[in-house]
């Protein structure tokens, strides 16, 4: 799964970010992996966390966070849902998922025996259909 922040910023630029690690931080520090150039904004904001089911989670690290008009306290982890906007500053994101096919890539099959004298991992490539 992709998940995009389209970033409206202070200064009136927009900027779209997309991502599909597990785990992506939100902030104005450059370091951050989706930039917010924004002075009101913390150096680390947020951390967007993709659990492998498909849900995602917002985490505030830092105050003046607020999800859909909601505070977020700093250490709280709330439930993200496509649409849902964030607020930090002056600027604003809105969340978008997309469902990724990944055809034609190869991922790989593991398969392990365990026997008397230890394992045996053999690969297998599999086609995505």
């Amino acid at each position: 799964m992709v998940i995009r922040l389209v970033i409206a910023h202070s200064s009136g630029k927009k900027t779209t970010f997309t991502t599909e690690a597990l785990v992506t931080s939100v902030g104005s520090n450059p370091f951050c992996e989706a930039l917010i150039e924004d002075p009101s904004v913390a150096a680390r904001q947020c951390t967007l966390t993709r659990h492998l089911d498909g849900r995602v989670f917002l985490e505030a690290r830092a105050p003046g966070l607020r999800m859909d008009g909601q505070s977020v306290a700093e250490g709280q982890a709330v439930l993200l849902h496509q649409g849902s906007t964030l607020s930090f500053g002056a600027s604003e994101a809105v969340v978008e998922f997309e469902a990724v096919s990944r055809k034609g890539s190869s991922t790989y099959v593991i398969q392990l025996a365990v026997g008397e004298f230890g394992g045996i991992a053999t690969l297998s490539p599999r086609t995505a259909q």
